[in-house]
């Protein structure tokens, strides 16, 4: 199951990847948004009236990002799909390892020192590590998956 989030439903977009689900985002016209979900075959995820109803849609009425995120799974479950921590947080593709030597120049020295697994993101060559920042992205997931419990 793919999920495209338009403009209005970013949020949600984001946390649908950090639980490691397939989901781009698109802030354009709703045609064009339609048109690239049907070539992608994803799902439509949005908050705009106008699209409520459509085939291919689901329409979140929801604000609060842990919300929707509730509303999403009761609409398509969710949780067989997430795979926390796998995907790029910004381009949506997944992750993968990368040799400690082939980030030294791209990466903070300290970081470098103190960590030994890297990932790269294929598409816009983030780097991503598991650092001090590692636990509170681990925390947001747990009260996502409780949430859906």
């Amino acid at each position: 199951m793919r999920f495209i989030a338009d403009g209005m439903l970013g949020g949600l977009g984001r946390v649908l990847r950090m639980l490691g689900i397939d989901c781009s985002h698109f802030s354009g016209p709703a045609v064009q948004l339609l048109l690239i979900a049907k070539r992608e075959n994803r799902i439509i995820l949005t908050r705009n009236t106008r699209l409520k109803g459509r085939k291919g849609v689901i329409f979140i009425s929801s604000q609060r990002i842990i919300d929707q995120l509730k509303e999403l799974n009761q609409n398509c479950d969710i949780k067989k799909l997430i795979r926390p921590l796998t995907r790029c947080l910004i381009c949506n593709v997944e992750i993968v390892p990368i040799d400690k030597e082939a980030v030294k120049e791209r990466i903070p020295y300290y970081t470098y020192l103190h960590f030994d697994e890297f990932y790269t993101c294929p598409s816009c060559h983030r780097i991503y590590w598991n650092g001090s920042h590692r636990k509170g992205m681990e925390e947001r997931v747990q009260s996502y998956l409780d949430a859906l419990t």
